[in-house]
C-alpha cells in the first residue's frame, strides 16, 4: 500500500511517525473492534495499529491520543500513542503501538501485574482527573444501554442497583476483559480505552 501520509491528514504525529516519512507501509489483517476499523501496519521495521474510527460510536481521536500520552506518563502500561488524524473519507483516525497479541493464559503472576495496573489507574490523583476532562456517565443506561427492553432484566437490574452504593469517584477503563489486555515478550498492556470515565473501581474488577 502507499504510505500512511498519503491516506491520512495527520494533526498530530510522534517523533518516530515523523521519522517514518517516505517508508512503505504494509498492511495486514486484525481481529475487528465495535468501534474502528483495525490493521496491523508495519514500517522500516516499526510495528502499528492503525483505528480508523468509522463505526457507529467514532470516538474522538485526539482525546483518545491525549488520554494515552497522560496515562503513560503516569505509568500505566497503555499503546504508546503516535498519532492522529483524519482518512480521505473524513474518517478520524488513530495510530498507536502495536504491543502484541491477546494474552492465550492467565498465569497467577499475570492476575498479580493487572491488579497492580489497576490500582495505578483507580489511583491517579485528582488533578491528574480533572486534567483528562472525563465525565460520570450514568450507569446503567451506559453500561446496560438495552436492559430496559428486556422487563424481567430491567426488574433484576433495578433491584442489584438498589443494593449497592455506586461510587463514581475513580478513573476505571471501563470494558476491563482479556481480549483488552495484550502480550509481548511478558510484557503485559492495556488497549481499547474509549470508555475510559469516572466510575466505581469495583466495575473493571467484576
Amino acid at each position: 500500500m502507499d504510505t500512511l501520509t498519503v491516506r491520512v491528514k495527520w494533526k498530530e504525529k510522534s517523533e518516530i511517525l515523523e521519522n517514518l516519512d517516505g517508508c512503505r507501509f504494509n498492511e495486514f489483517p486484525m481481529k475487528q473492534g465495535l468501534e474502528a476499523e483495525v490493521k496491523m501496519v508495519e514500517a522500516c521495521g516499526h510495528f502499528f495499529v492503525l483505528k480508523i474510527l468509522n463505526k457507529q460510536a467514532k470516538p474522538d481521536a485526539e482525546k483518545q491520543f491525549r488520554l494515552l500520552k497522560a496515562l503513560a506518563c503516569q505509568g500505566i502500561a497503555v499503546a504508546e500513542p503516535h498519532g492522529w488524524g483524519t482518512a480521505e473519507n473524513g474518517a478520524p483516525v488513530l495510530l498507536t503501538s502495536y504491543d502484541g497479541e491477546c494474552m492465550r493464559e492467565v498465569a497467577p503472576d499475570k492476575l498479580v501485574s493487572m491488579a497492580d495496573a489497576l490500582a495505578s489507574l483507580h489511583d491517579i490523583p485528582t488533578s491528574m482527573k480533572n486534567e483528562m476532562q472525563l465525565g460520570v456517565k450514568d450507569f446503567p443506561s451506559y453500561f446496560f444501554p438495552a436492559c430496559s427492553e428486556y422487563p424481567d432484566l430491567q426488574e433484576k437490574l433495578e433491584q442489584l442497583l438498589s443494593m449497592v452504593d455506586i461510587r463514581q469517584f475513580d478513573m476505571i477503563h471501563g470494558d476491563l476483559h482479556w481480549e483488552n489486555v495484550v502480550e509481548n515478550e511478558g510484557e503485559m498492556t492495556i488497549i481499547d480505552w474509549t470508555n475510559i470515565q469516572f466510575g466505581d473501581r469495583r466495575y473493571d474488577v467484576a
